[in-house]
Order: C-alpha cells, then structure tokens, then sequence
C-alpha cells in the first residue's frame, strides 16, 4: 500500500462501517454484584448455636432449616438493529445480583477457645458452599452473554427477541437445578464437612 494512501484507510473504514458493509462486533456488558447479609445469633454450646442458626436463617429465608442462604437474579438487556433485512444483536448488558445470608455470632470473641474453633471452621464451610451456589448464577450471566453475543441475525426482530428470553430463561432454569443438585450432592454442605457439633 502507498504511503500517501494510509492516512486514509481508518476514514474508509468508518464509512464502511456506517453505511453498514462491514459487520461491527455486538458489544457486551457483564455486572456481578454480591452482597452480604448477616443475622445475629447466640448460644453457649454448639448445640444452641444450631438451633439458633435453623431459627433465624428459616425465619429469614425461604429454606427450611438452613444455617445460611444465597438469593441470586440474573437479568439481561438487549439492543438490536434492523440492518440489510436481518435484525441483529448490537449491545448485551447481563447482570447477576448475588446475596449471601450468614450467621454471625457477637459473642465468638469471648467464647471458649474450642468452641470458638469449631465456630470458624464452620463458617469457613457454610461461606465456600454459599459462594458456590453464587458461581451458578455467575455461571449462568456469563452463557447469556456468550449465546446472545453468538446469535445470528434473524429475519424478524420478535423472533429474535423471542429466541434471545428463551436462552436467558433456560440458563436461570439450569442454574436452579445445578443449585438443587449441589445441595442434594453435599447433603447441604455436610459432605464437605459442614458440621458444628
């Protein structure tokens, strides 16, 4: 290429792109948000402090009997533009909202050092076994974005946006059943040593 045509190359470029003979890569946006809600409980033996976590976790939650609990929403966004008679993606903005519902104990700092031991190793477990029910949420925000950005254009635009909620809603779908089978395969975290006894 000559010298004296370069400076000219990025302008035919654009042009291109505007009068749309040059495809532009759909745009996307993935937003995880996290958040930690806390519940106090008290109990001088390990046995109160279960009974205590059962109480106020069930009482807080939809899950019976949980000693802590993740909500999570997946929501999508789409833009899409009518070009060359097909309808395509242009901009995918995917977010997962993430809480994590905890026991906290106020009084584990003045608590027998044994007690207080088998406290922190079973919180270290309930927290690792909540963020991986978080994961699949994550999980399932980053397959949204990846298949709506991978869509090809349709011919109509309803169908698209039609196709584009069918894949959202199937991911939320297979990430409530990875979270049902990650309970049922831990026994809700007790395979993975979820215990306070």
């Amino acid at each position: 290429m000559s010298p004296r045509l370069f400076p000219f190359v990025p302008l035919l470029l654009l042009a291109l792109v505007l009068f749309g003979l040059l495809p532009v890569a759909a745009q996307a946006e993935l937003e995880v948000v996290t958040r930690h809600a806390y519940f106090d409980i008290d109990g001088d033996d390990a046995k109160q402090l279960r009974r205590a976590m059962r109480r106020e976790c069930t009482r807080r939650n939809t899950s019976d009997g949980c000693w802590g609990h993740t909500d999570w929403k997946v929501k999508w966004r789409y833009d899409y533009r009518r070009k060359n008679g097909q309808c395509a993606v242009t901009h995918v903005r995917v977010s997962a909202r993430i809480t994590y519902s905890l026991p906290r104990w106020p009084d584990a700092e003045t608590a027998p050092p044994e007690l207080r031991a088998k406290w922190e190793r079973m919180l270290d477990v309930l927290t690792l076994h909540e963020a991986n029910h978080g994961g699949h949420a994550i999980t399932a925000a980053e397959r949204i974005e990846r298949e709506f950005l991978d869509l090809p254009p349709a011919e109509d635009c309803d169908a698209l946006k039609e196709t584009l909620d069918i894949i959202g809603k199937h991911h939320i779908r297979e990430a409530g059943k990875m979270d049902d089978a990650y309970d049922e395969r831990t026994d809700g975290g007790k395979t993975e040593g979820l215990s306070l006894r």
